[in-house]
């Protein structure tokens, strides 16, 4: 593959830059493939999606540099983020009055699984410090996933409902705790106070942003449609503010945008 990519790179040389070009391909490939298994065979599309990926890893696609930064790493959170205010925008708050079990059930099934894949990691012998990162990650659920097996599968119900919100709350634990963990790696305190220091940081930070992007968008359809294309539009680009604001300041832009989808 590598070599492969050496010869194109030679000939093609693209303005936005021969990654670019890959996944493109690579993207149009995987929605043609998802729609095909769909069709055919019933099966969510995330599953053909799913296996095109696979194929390209084991082919030895790298796509863009690891880890991500600038525009890419800006166009991920900023997905991140729609995804979250979109799954966000279902779950009111005053649910949880007459759902409590659901809350004490999402935090359970969060530790249970980052405990799990943490002790596992250890017995592999795996590093510590590398452990408690895959853990951590691993207590997410992608709720944009979910949410296309749902529409794939036409499901509809209190447990898709259930699920939904359960994915969607793994989640909101997982960035909390892994933008807390990246921002005291260099930290050598191991106080209380300073291991719930980058925890408050990340959510209080996440909550006045998402809080000032719920206000503005608040203000916004009072004197704009809900369904016009206009507040599509501005709707994307509040989003995308707050994702740079919440991001320099030291919170997390998906959280803020869940943060704004309660409010």
């Amino acid at each position: 593959m590598d070599e492969v990519m050496a010869i194109w790179a030679e000939w093609l040389k693209p303005s936005a830059g021969l990654p670019t070009v890959q996944w493109s391909l690579l993207l149009a490939l995987a929605a043609a493939a998802g729609h095909l298994l769909q069709r055919y065979s019933g099966l969510p599309k995330v599953v053909g999606y799913s296996i095109v990926g696979t194929l390209a890893g084991l082919a030895g696609f790298s796509g863009a540099a690891w880890p991500l930064q600038g525009v890419a790493l800006f166009l991920l959170e900023l997905g991140v983020s729609v995804v979250l205010f979109e799954s966000g925008g279902r779950i009111a708050l005053r649910w949880f009055r007459h759902n409590p079990m659901v809350l004490l059930q999402s935090l359970a099934e969060s530790v249970l699984t980052a405990v799990a894949v943490y002790y596992v990691l250890r017995w592999l012998d795996v590093r510590a410090n590398v452990a408690e990162g895959v853990a951590l990650i691993a207590m997410a659920a992608s709720p944009a996933v979910l949410s296309r097996v749902v529409m794939d599968t036409r499901a509809a119900g209190p447990v898709t409902e259930r699920a939904l919100v359960l994915s969607t709350l793994s989640t909101f634990y997982a960035l909390t705790l892994v933008s807390a963990r990246a921002g005291s790696l260099h930290r050598d305190e191991t106080a209380l106070v300073a291991t719930l220091y980058p925890v408050a940081v990340v959510l209080g930070v996440s909550a006045v942003v998402g809080g000032l992007l719920a206000l503005a968008l608040r203000s916004a359809l009072r004197f704009m449609s809900p369904a016009s294309e206009n507040t599509s539009i501005l709707l994307i680009t509040l989003i995308a503010a707050g994702t740079a604001l919440a991001a320099h300041f030291g919170g997390s832009a998906p959280l803020a945008a869940r943060w704004a989808a309660c409010c």
